[in-house]
């Protein structure tokens, strides 16, 4: 270890400064990193990397090739599997001025993901993976809270919603948000970020609708309605 000593809790590292930036590592680990990055240069070696892994298994059997990447590659990108494995890694990166982002590493290809009916494409592991990855997630942001209060540190949870969700699933339901935002900013005429009875009448008036002002209104009033009650039974929040 770095014989360099740092100021008291609550310091953030400069990682302009060598120095500090690497305060936490060892010696090994370093020249590990090194060794990491410059295999991860070569575009031949990441290209035809699941080849190489294969053909290394083939090979050798499937422990060696694993043992090889959890000592190196694993221990550089991961900081555990679990929460207790975590916990100790996210202490010295605190400890040394720098924060961690809790990510699980878990989620689907979109491009190489089922298309159409559930039935047609076997391959679809289903919902049981998605609340499985869901639970991660919530020990993960639980694993933040907790990391962030022992050691004073902003807590951080990146969640990747392909793992949660069908990628095609979550592909239409980007859409419908998008075209709701798109409609939502032509209503909302003086950009206040507040949709009004009025502005929706004359936003869709001007949009064409053959509907008067009475039907209009009673469509948002109705909208709204349904809208808060469906926020108050899930959340407890009223708008």
């Amino acid at each position: 270890m770095s014989g360099f000593r740092l100021p008291a809790a609550g310091w953030r590292v400069d990682f302009e400064d060598p120095e500090r930036s690497f305060a936490a590592k060892t010696n090994f680990e370093l020249a590990r990193s090194l060794l990491i990055f410059n295999v991860c240069a070569v575009p031949p070696l990441v290209q035809n990397a699941s080849i190489l892994y294969k053909a290394a298994t083939r090979a050798l059997g499937q422990q060696l090739p694993d043992t090889v990447i959890r000592a190196s590659f694993f221990r550089h990108f991961c900081g555990g599997e679990s929460e207790s494995d975590l916990m100790p890694v996210m202490k010295r990166l605190g400890d040394n001025g720098v924060g961690a982002i809790l990510d699980y590493a878990a989620e689907a290809d979109v491009d190489s993901a089922p298309r159409g009916d559930h039935a047609a494409h076997p391959e679809y592991a289903g919902e049981a993976d998605c609340d499985f990855n869901a639970a991660i997630v919530v020990s993960s942001i639980d694993a933040a809270a907790v990391a962030a209060e022992r050691g004073g540190m902003e807590p951080f949870a990146a969640c990747k919603m392909t793992a949660l969700g069908r990628p095609e699933l979550l592909e239409r339901l980007s859409a419908i948000l998008n075209s709701l935002s798109a409609s939502f900013s032509r209503l909302d005429t003086d950009g206040t970020g507040q949709l009004t009875a009025a502005k929706f009448i004359d936003g869709l008036q001007r949009a064409g609708s053959t509907l008067n002002a009475e039907q209009l209104a009673s469509i948002f009033a109705t909208s709204t309605s349904m809208l808060t009650a469906w926020l108050s039974t899930r959340t407890g929040w009223m708008v």
